[in-house]
């Protein structure tokens, strides 16, 4: 189990964190991908209904306005989805006999998105995934760093694995859970024309000085597809001595 390699890609959003996981998956075969995000997605389109081109597609896309949350009436079918999946969640986030604080602090959180989302006249599905990152964190910083690290471990246990891939790495601590399994982080930055570096959103930390100085290797997505890809595997052989 030691020989896995666990792999975490650091960036901001549009970075390309997923291609350049699918071809690490492609240069090496048995790897398995997982996102930070994951649970976070699931549950967002298990209460809202929110189809999943719309959460896994393009970044962009989760900037989209949905209009029809905009009435009260669309927030009663919303509310049983959350009472249903609301525990389900806390229990993923630690034992059920300490999961009470994620469940009372994701009540509060869909009480204030229900009232923005009213106010506004609609509800935008990174606002709802922003909320809830940042609200789990509250109730334990290291939230999303020890999930990921919990789920490395149990991916370890796979025959015949060659690298586990964490593909949405944006904090420090996150960083250091991947360095602190013997892993390594890749730094990636997009350079759109122009040469200027992407930057979306509130994901300031991913870009942050304090967490690049964790990345172990740098990935710059500069060209096209074809480029990337050369480039993810010379950076393969480097990590894995090939």
């Amino acid at each position: 189990m030691s020989r896995i390699k666990l792999i975490g890609i650091r960036g901001r959003s549009n970075a390309g964190k997923s291609t350049v996981a699918r071809m690490i998956r492609d240069e090496l075969t048995n790897v398995c991908i997982f996102a930070v995000a994951e649970p976070m997605k699931v549950f967002v389109a298990d209460v809202w209904d929110i189809p999943d081109d719309l959460l896994y597609g393009e970044s962009q896309n989760r900037n989209v306005e949905l209009k029809e949350f905009g009435v009260p009436a669309r927030w009663i079918k919303v509310r049983e989805n959350f009472d249903r999946k609301v525990t389900i969640f806390a229990m993923t986030l630690s034992s059920s006999v300490r999961c009470a604080p994620y469940e009372a602090k994701l009540r509060e959180l869909f009480d204030a998105l229900e009232a923005d989302a009213l106010k506004n006249g609609s509800f935008i599905p990174r606002t709802g995934l922003q909320a809830i990152g940042d609200g789990m964190r509250e109730v334990d910083l290291d939230v999303w760093a020890n999930y990921a690290g919990h789920k490395a471990d149990r991916f370890r246990t796979m025959p015949d694995l060659r690298a586990i891939v964490i593909d949405d790495i944006r904090r420090v601590n996150e960083s250091k859970m991947v360095l602190g399994r013997k892993g390594v982080v890749i730094g990636l930055d997009r350079v759109e024309v122009g040469g200027t570096s992407s930057s979306h959103g509130s994901e300031v930390e991913a870009g942050s000085d304090e967490v690049k100085e964790l990345d172990t290797h740098d990935l710059v997505n500069d060209g096209d597809i074809e480029t990337l890809r050369g480039k993810v595997a010379k950076l393969c052989d480097k990590i894995f001595g090939r």
